[in-house]
């Protein structure tokens, strides 16, 4: 307290700060003030002064009180600092952080202590994440808690979990040196890459051995180089020699369970013609966990067969790209325990008929039940022969894109298989909106029905239908998907099981087609007959840009018929990403069926 002031530390005249309702000045009568402006004369000199002086210890104490309010401004941040570090060991200690941060966060501080410096593997990241999204918790010689060691030794030592793959390209297998003898430069092999391996916190390694961006043709074995086979648990072999495939494949392997081979390497020719099993040698033999096979062929490469055999027996997934129909059906034939098939083709019209031998007969899968084929462009001259010379029956899971209609009801036809989960990908440049109606016919036991309208196209591709557009080829889909009575041309009269639909485009569409959709089988005036024809939808995925006016609409529509709606979020984010052209909402056909889709919403 100030003796010359009287009052307590909050005033303004003793230079503390001060609260308004204790500032002790004479206050001016603003009446009188007005009056005497009013009447055209000046206020007096004392009132003046009064004024001034009044005005002066608002503004001192103005000030004082942005200084304390600065000082308690700085106080606050420092005491949420200290709330949030301390709610960190609250709310997500480090014992219940998923492993795969978790080892991130071990291959983020092995990077940084630059303890790979010595050789310079670089780590390539499956899921790309930076070191400033990796959480602050980490284990440290100051903040050890027993648990935590255990459980981290545990971690990294008893249970490995998706790994980042460690590239090593020809420079990190062979070191040229400069030969002062022969006056030129000659090659050896490093010494420090098998301990530099050996320093990796993991128990299994991904590696990838890639020669793309460097054409040398000088390879050293893995003898040579101890790349620590026997650690492998993911490999890829891009660009590389067919001998070293073939010495990756004599390792004794016993980690391996997903190895990638890219066939046909620059220095090497075209594969010869087709030889036999007795022929060929047999890969990976020493591989006892391996279960997934990838095999992608090389553009320009002509073969007709494989040069090597693999243990069959244990593969349960195969990945195939670019590969000839001889390949294709080897694989399907020999597999028998072959649970999953991917097939993809970019090659054109005149390596497909170089290529493509016609088998003696068709070859029967029973074990495969996931089946996924797509193609690059409109050319669909490999896809047919596979589907005309591979049978399914044991088919549940099938995912479709760029495939012709009657190229895969054929199939479906032909294979037998009940079908409960349909992938279609298609658009009007490949599909007619007349082919939904075949294609539901074929698979009547339909649970799952997931459709990606593909925006891509080509100058010179042209609609499937003369005029078609995509808010008609949507609403066409909505119109098959909501149908009760028998179609006058086919068969076809509903998916009684059809009980999850998954849309996705990235671009903007009519909506009212997904509310049609979103309503199938609840009609507000159910008719009695059709009751056990009718199964109403239970879940609603949607990945497509919807503005805000939309995603409520959606989300009302859902609470109100009583069906599951995901991805709203998604939809939101999608649409703030689109451009200011793309804002505008696209042509629809008619506003008629979104107003009897609303009106229907109201009425219930």
């Amino acid at each position: 307290m100030d003796e010359s002031c009287g009052h307590s530390k909050f005033c303004a005249n003793c230079g503390h700060p001060a609260a308004p309702s204790l500032i002790r000045w004479p206050q001016v009568d603003s009446h009188k003030w007005l009056s005497t402006l009013r009447a055209g004369h000046l206020p007096p000199d004392a009132d003046r002064a009064t004024l001034e002086k009044e005005l002066d210890a608002l503004r001192a104490a103005a000030d004082a009180h942005e200084r304390e309010l600065d000082r308690i401004r700085t106080r606050m941040v420092n005491i949420q600092a200290d709330v949030d570090r301390l709610s960190c060991f609250l709310q997500s200690p480090i014992r219940r952080l998923p492993d795969e941060v978790m080892e991130d966060i071990l291959l983020w501080a092995w990077i940084a202590s630059n303890s790979h410096a010595s050789r310079g593997i670089p780590a390539r990241k499956r899921h790309l994440q930076s070191a400033e999204d990796l959480p602050a918790l980490c284990p440290s010689r100051v903040y050890a808690p027993p648990h935590v060691c255990a459980w981290w030794r545990r971690l990294v030592l008893n249970r490995p979990a998706p790994h980042p793959y460690y590239e090593l390209a020809t420079r990190d297998l062979v070191d040229f040196r400069k030969d002062d003898s022969a006056q030129g430069w000659c090659y050896a092999f490093p010494d420090n890459l098998g301990p530099t391996l050996a320093r990796l916190p993991y128990p299994d390694l991904n590696i990838r051995i890639d020669n793309t961006k460097h054409g040398g043709r000088i390879f050293p074995t893995l003898d040579e180089t101890n790349a620590h086979p026997e650690r492998w648990r993911y490999a890829v072999l891009e660009n590389v020699p067919c001998w070293i495939m073939q010495e990756v494949g004599e390792q004794h392997l016993p980690s391996l369970r997903y190895l990638h081979m890219s066939l046909g390497h620059d220095a090497e020719q075209d594969v010869g013609p087709a030889l036999s099993a007795q022929e060929r040698s047999l890969l990976l033999r020493n591989a006892p966990q391996l279960h997934s096979i990838s095999l992608m062929k090389k553009q320009g490469l002509q073969m007709q067969c494989l040069p090597f055999t693999l243990p069959w027996s244990q593969l349960r997934q195969a990945r195939l790209s670019n590969i000839p129909l001889a390949v294709s059906l080897e694989i399907l034939a020999e597999c028998k325990f072959l649970s999953s098939f991917v097939w993809w083709d970019e090659r054109t019209a005149n390596e497909v008929d170089l290529q493509d031998i016609m088998p003696s007969g068709r070859v029967v899968s029973d074990s495969v039940t996931e089946l996924s084929v797509a193609l690059e462009g409109l050319e669909n001259t490999s896809l047919g022969n596979l589907l005309r010379w591979a049978s399914m029956p044991s088919l549940a899971n099938i995912e479709v894109a760029y495939a012709p209609t009657g190229l895969l009801v054929s199939f479906i036809k032909q294979s037998a298989c009940r079908l409960t989960t349909l992938s279609l990908h298609a658009s009007i440049y490949t599909m007619s909106s007349e082919n939904f109606l075949v294609i539901f016919e074929a698979v009547p036991e339909l649970e799952r029905l997931s459709f990606l309208y593909d925006t891509y196209f080509e100058d010179d591709w042209m609609p499937q239908y003369e005029g078609e557009t995509m808010s008609l080829f949507l609403h066409a889909l909505s119109t098959a998907l909501c149908h009760v009575q028998p179609h006058p041309s086919t068969a076809y009269r509903y998916l009684p099981r059809l009980n999850t639909f998954f849309f996705r485009c990235p671009e903007r569409c009519d909506t009212s087609f997904l509310a049609m959709i979103s309503l199938r089988g609840r009609s507000r005036r159910p008719d009695p007959r059709n009751l056990a024809k009718t199964a109403p939808l239970r879940e609603v995925w949607l990945e497509t840009p919807l503005n805000q006016e939309d995603v409520d609409f959606m989300r009302v529509l859902s609470l109100a018929q009583g069906f599951e709606l995901y991805g709203l979020n998604t939809c939101s984010a999608m649409y703030d990403a689109l451009l200011p052209h793309d804002w505008k909402p696209p042509l629809e056909v008619s506003r008629c069926a979104l107003i009897d889709t609303r009106a229907l919403l109201l009425s219930t």
